[in-house]
């Protein structure tokens, strides 16, 4: 029997669906997302920013998203 180690995690999907809410609830037609897709520490950020454009398009609003590469100024 294995014990298990309690762990906390976080629902990106759900934050970013938060996000928009609340901004779409404001009025805007247009948002950004800047994240860290390319770096293999940050998988969190590629699953945000893939959510983000994926519900901007489901809401029909402007979706402009700019990925950090590491090493490079940006």
């Amino acid at each position: 029997m294995t014990a298990a180690v309690p762990t906390v995690t976080s629902d990106h999907e759900a934050m970013v669906r938060m996000a928009l809410d609340d901004f779409v609830g404001r009025g805007l037609r247009q948002v950004g997302y800047a994240g860290a897709s390319q770096n293999p520490l940050a998988a969190y950020s590629r699953i945000r920013g893939d959510a983000f454009a994926r519900f901007c398009a489901e809401r029909e609003i402007a979706c402009y998203r700019h990925d950090v590469e590491p090493g490079k100024e940006n």
